[in-house]
């Protein structure tokens, strides 16, 4: 059985590299269908006509196939991020965090089975994962560092972590169904409509 030991194939030709995107958009099209736990790397060889050997030199385990077609998912994602913070670059620091934060909880709610996949991905000991999941945190760590630009560094540190957090709990109700005090929705809004209080105050002296 492959495990996350082994060293992923690093794609060098364009027949290898076709092939890494086959993989990856069945696998992404099936864990959108199943979810994590429905998801079977053999039934990405019915769907791809790729061997099962050849899928584990490139993925080396189940885990990390299923966070690298999150990655693919996300990297969807960039543009409109990008292009959100460029939109909203007159607006305050404030109002540029509800954004990013919005986008990101719509994007989720629109696909349980990823919010699933990413939870999975969170609680997973393949010891290759953790280092897979860079993408997602990457796409929007530098939209929302662009979106704290104008803060004091420790402050937009601070901003950050609740940020991640918020976001965090977001995931983990939608992926479990199970929704936060008042409301999963509603818990995202209280949580953005106090980081707007305190970032309208600013720092105490």
């Amino acid at each position: 059985m492959a495990t996350g030991t082994a060293v992923p194939l690093t794609p060098s030709t364009p027949a290898q590299r076709q092939r890494r995107d086959l993989i990856l958009d069945t696998a992404l099209t099936l864990v959108e269908e199943r979810g994590p736990d429905g998801f079977q790397v053999r039934d990405v060889v019915t769907r791809s006509g790729v061997a099962l050997g050849t899928i584990y030199r490139y993925f080396p385990s189940k885990d990390y196939l299923i966070v690298e077609a999150l990655a693919r998912w996300s990297s969807g994602l960039r543009g409109r991020l990008a292009a959100t913070t460029r939109d909203d670059a007159g607006a305050d620091p404030a109002e540029r965090v509800a954004t990013l934060l919005r986008l990101i909880a719509k994007a989720v709610e629109r696909s349980p089975n990823h919010a699933r996949a990413v939870l999975h991905g969170m609680v997973s000991n393949d010891p290759i994962v953790e280092l897979a999941q860079h993408d997602f945190r990457a796409t929007f760590g530098a939209a929302l560092e662009l979106a704290l630009a104008d803060l004091e560094p420790t402050l937009a540190e601070d901003v950050t972590v609740v940020v991640y957090s918020l976001l965090t709990e977001h995931i983990v109700a939608v992926a479990t169904g199970r929704p936060s005090v008042g409301g999963t929705e509603l818990q995202l809004e209280r949580g953005i409509r106090l980081l707007q209080r305190a970032l309208r105050a600013g720092p105490r002296p």
